[in-house]
C-alpha cells in the first residue's frame, strides 16, 4: 500500500499487548512495510501518540523489537 503524504496514522501492538496509536513520519518511503523493515534494530518515533489509553503525548520512541504488529489507520 502506497502513501502520498509523509505522516501516516498507525496502530501498533507491542509485545506486552499495549496499543499505541499516532503518526509516523515516513521520511520519503513509499510503503509502510518498507519503512518499518529498513532496520530491525531501529526505534520508531510515533508523534501525537496515545499509549495504553493515556492522553496524547508529543511523541514516544518504541524499539522495533517490542513491536508485534502494526497497521495503518484511516
Amino acid at each position: 500500500m502506497k502513501y502520498n503524504r509523509e505522516d501516516i496514522k498507525v496502530r501498533i501492538v507491542l509485545v506486552n499487548d499495549k496499543v499505541i496509536t499516532g503518526r509516523l513520519n515516513m521520511n520519503g518511503f513509499n510503503r509502510l512495510s518498507d519503512f518499518l523493515d529498513q532496520d530491525d534494530n531501529a526505534n520508531l518515533k510515533v508523534y501525537d501518540a496515545v499509549y495504553a489509553g493515556n492522553p496524547k503525548i508529543d511523541f514516544i520512541i518504541i524499539p522495533k523489537s517490542k513491536v508485534v504488529c502494526y497497521s495503518p489507520e484511516s
